[in-house]
């Protein structure tokens, strides 16, 4: 497991995006969540926040196997995870530090999102998204 994860994304040489979190063992989980989300479902940066996330301890011999799960996912995802024996916890919504992500968006706009479930913020530098891309390289 990891303890940091900034990460860059690339497609071919070009800078695509710039995605990290905070959480300890659940970063991986985190960011696979919202790169998939973003790079294999299409949804925009903004909304790949907003989606619900999940977690997994990791299961100590003998454990069963316990996923967190913030509660909007749907009550049927839910009860499949049940019957498939797994130990379902909810957390509060938009539990705050649950999973927080900072992403910028490279590929077709220069655009930062902010996490809700975190007092965060976006700003953009004066310079462009071409001597962004130059300096990138």
């Amino acid at each position: 497991m990891h303890t940091l994860s900034p990460t860059l994304w690339t497609s071919g040489s070009d800078l695509d995006l710039v995605l990290g979190t905070r959480g300890g063992d659940q970063q991986p989980q985190f960011l696979a969540q919202f790169a998939a989300n973003h790079f294999h479902a299409g949804f925009c940066t903004d909304d790949s926040q907003l989606l619900p996330r999940w977690n997994m301890e990791q299961p100590l011999p003998g454990t069963d196997s316990s996923v967190a799960i913030e509660p909007r996912f749907a009550e049927a995802t839910v009860r499949a995870l049940e019957d498939l024996g797994h130990v379902v916890t909810r957390s509060n919504p938009w539990t705050a530090g649950y999973g927080p992500i900072s992403a910028i968006d490279l590929h077709s706009e220069y655009k930062a999102s902010a996490d809700p479930r975190v007092s965060t913020s976006a700003a953009l530098s004066s310079g462009s998204l071409s001597d962004l891309r130059r300096e990138s390289h």
